[in-house]
């Protein structure tokens, strides 16, 4: 009786015109390959432009640089977006977090929910090893992936792009594919699941500050966001002018809600913002230099970073 199952089963061997499914199984369901869901992108590509082959996606360093700073330039304009338009009014919030500011003598101050959704998702996304940066350079990030095969700077979602990308270019039997298209599936899988998964880190940031990890962490957020991450893409050779092109359409359903959720923010006032900027760093690089024989300040950071770092 289900409306998208019928549709799929009456589409048997006669509309091979539409194209060819790439999908991962997990990630994919019916309903966005019906006529129900429309493709939320599309784009045309020249078929016999930048070809590369299998042992290029396998072997070639420099095409695993190309995709390694295409997927750096996707995260970076979600983190722009986050920034500029939900998280803008929490810079400071996420400046105290990140550097570990606090004034002298005194307890690290609250966190702010928005702030430690923010680092937190960076850290489980990018894979990195701290929570914590020495300084405040959002957009200092690595770019010298691609070295050892295909890598991407979004580590946490890099196998399951990976696994797509390797079955669209072995669906094409040998022949060298048009690279622009691996590049834009790629961006489309990395922007839409790292700003999904930053919805989900937010909506439970409260509660992890509130009950720390008793109830959920960051891991389990990102697997629940795997889970109900559903996209998937429809190609096709066409003749355009005589001209063979390749028709690539993306298919995306949005399970969550994107609405921006209600925290309170310790630092909402202007002057606890202000008083931000005249609080010191006390990251374990600094503390070791400044103050290597003050072994209880030591242990209290070494407690704090701890605590928040899983």
């Amino acid at each position: 009786m289900d409306s998208a199952t019928l549709h799929w089963l009456s589409l048997s061997n006669t509309n091979q015109e539409d194209g060819r499914i790439l999908i991962l199984p997990e990630f994919g369901n019916l309903n966005i390959l019906s006529v129900f869901h429309p493709y939320i992108a599309k784009k045309s590509f020249t078929k016999d432009n930048n070809k590369i082959s299998i042992d290029d996606f396998y072997y070639s360093t420099q095409f695993n640089k190309e995709l390694y700073y295409n997927n750096v330039d996707t995260f970076q304009t979600v983190d722009r977006h986050i920034r500029k338009n939900v998280l803008w009014k929490h810079s400071n919030c996420i400046k105290q977090f990140w550097q570990l500011l606090k004034n002298d003598g005194e307890d690290f101050p609250d966190i702010c929910p928005y702030a430690y959704a923010y680092v937190n998702w960076r850290k489980t996304l990018l894979k990195t090893e701290r929570f914590y940066r020495s300084d405040i350079r959002i957009n200092d990030v690595a770019r010298s992936g691609g070295r050892f095969g295909y890598e991407l700077l979004t580590r946490a979602i890099t196998d399951d792009i990976k696994l797509l990308l390797e079955e669209y270019v072995l669906k094409n039997n040998g022949e060298k594919i048009n690279k622009d298209t691996l590049e834009w599936i790629q961006e489309h899988w990395t922007y839409r699941f790292s700003l999904m998964f930053f919805y989900e880190c937010l909506k439970y940031s409260g509660d992890i500050l509130v009950n720390d990890k008793k109830n959920t962490n960051w891991d389990k957020i990102l697997m629940d966001t795997k889970a109900n991450f559903k996209i998937a893409f429809k190609y096709q050779e066409v003749n355009v002018m005589s001209a063979k092109r390749i028709n690539l359409m993306m298919y995306y359903e949005n399970t969550i809600d994107t609405k921006i959720v209600e925290h309170h923010c310790p630092n909402h006032s202007l002057r606890k913002k202000r008083a931000i900027s005249k609080m010191k760093s006390y990251v374990p690089a600094r503390i070791s230099i400044e103050y290597p024989k003050n072994y209880e300040l030591i242990n209290y950071v070494s407690s704090y970073i701890k605590k928040h770092d899983y």
